[in-house]
């Protein structure tokens, strides 16, 4: 009789723990405050963040913790500096990562010395963690993945589906024996080989699904017996994979995607850089409250500072009008935008190497293309007839 009371208390104990799963979203949420206070400067702010949810999660992103480590050194604060260069190591840092050069004010403090003398046993630590035959396993899946994803349009199609669809099928299996792996939080060559498979998985599931013809010739493939998107979400709910990992494999090759792209809007009148979605506003909304509910940043205007980020901070607004003014051999639109064209790239070339956020790690928009220029007929550039240019009034 005892043992059968134990294994109910056991199974109640469990079963608590279970129902008190601490749920990540708002972890991502306060991220993104963080890095926003990062690109303003406030790095007192962020640091502020970055230890209340260090504090209330027990998983934690190498991107955050190198971003908290760089606030602490910004703010001469070498010994929390120290705690997250530990902790860094513990995720797969190896001390030649700490000799970029906004690490130098951490390296020069007398707190550098009592992290060299831990480095090789934190190296250690992380080594022993280290499950290197699964490892192995990733990697091969990879190599395969890329094999076909290189005959893409000159082989069978047959061919490489079957090549994406069984490799999604020896991922599940992996995970339902070791769940996702935890490299996809440290810094790790195998982060994007791991989720390179998953991405062409779902862009043959997203190409199918939206093809009558195809949806009909592939009935045999069951792509609800792996039920992948929900794990993934189910899995970034619990904190052990990005936003931005789930968001972007989910919905490539997918048109109706749930989770938008971002343009730029050049406003003139105002001289602003602008972030936003390009769709009509009740589509711009329902992709901004799946982008919310998943963690990620909407795009919106008051999300612009992202920019800050990019040479698009530079941008040269009135570099562009004096240029028009003075231009006396401009008589058509093409003139004007060829114009336009050359004093950005003056501009953009003169940033596009440069670390304009001194080593912090942030999500990446340099290559934004997409741009709408607004307002601009009123420095002698005519866009009528080209409303593709022109954000309509």
């Amino acid at each position: 009789m005892r043992y059968y009371v134990v294994l109910l208390l056991l199974a109640c104990f469990f079963s608590c723990i279970k129902q008190k799963e601490i749920d990540y979203i708002a972890y991502y949420h306060q991220k993104n405050e963080a890095n926003f206070y990062i690109i303003n400067a406030n790095f007192d702010s962020a640091q502020i963040v970055f230890e209340d949810i260090f504090q209330k999660y027990s998983k934690h992103f190498y991107k955050d913790i190198h971003n908290a480590c760089l606030c602490a050194i910004e703010l001469e604060e070498y010994d929390k500096a120290l705690q997250y260069s530990k902790k860094l190591v513990l995720q797969g840092y190896e001390i030649e990562d700490f000799e970029k050069y906004y690490f130098d004010n951490f390296r020069n403090s007398s707190y550098w010395y009592k992290f060299e003398e831990e480095y090789p046993k934190l190296r250690k630590r992380y080594l022993k963690k280290l499950n290197n035959k699964l490892r192995n396993r990733y990697y091969e899946l990879f190599l395969k993945d890329q094999k076909a994803a290189k005959y893409w349009g000159i082989c069978n199609r047959d061919s490489l589906y079957k090549v994406y669809y069984n490799n999604a099928k020896l991922l599940h299996s992996l995970y339902k024996k070791n769940g996702l792996p935890d490299f996809l939080r440290n810094k790790d060559t195998l982060n994007l080989k791991y989720w390179a498979p998953f991405r062409h998985y779902f862009g043959m599931k997203n190409i199918i699904k939206n093809s009558d013809e195809l949806r009909n010739s592939y009935e045999q493939i069951n792509f609800d017996s792996l039920d992948w998107k929900n794990i993934l979400l189910r899995e970034l709910h619990r904190g052990n994979l990005t936003p931005e990992f789930y968001s972007q494999v989910v919905s490539y090759h997918d048109p109706k995607q749930s989770f938008g792209k971002c343009a730029i809007r050049l406003n003139f009148k105002t001289e602003k850089v602008e972030l936003f979605t390009p769709l009509p506003e009740d589509k711009a909304n329902w992709v901004n409250k799946n982008r919310y509910e998943i963690g990620l940043m909407p795009y919106i205007e008051i999300n612009s500072d992202v920019l800050k980020s990019t040479w698009y901070a530079y941008y040269p607004f009135k570099k562009i009008k004096e240029a028009y003014l003075k231009c006396d051999t401009c008589k058509t639109d093409h003139d004007y935008f060829e114009l336009l064209a050359r004093v950005e790239k003056e501009t953009e070339m003169k940033y596009a190497n440069q670390d304009i956020l001194n080593g912090f790690l942030l999500d990446n928009f340099r290559g934004l293309k997409e741009r709408w220029l607004v307002n601009i007929k009123e420095y002698k550039l005519n866009l009528k007839g080209n409303d593709s240019c022109s954000k309509p009034k």
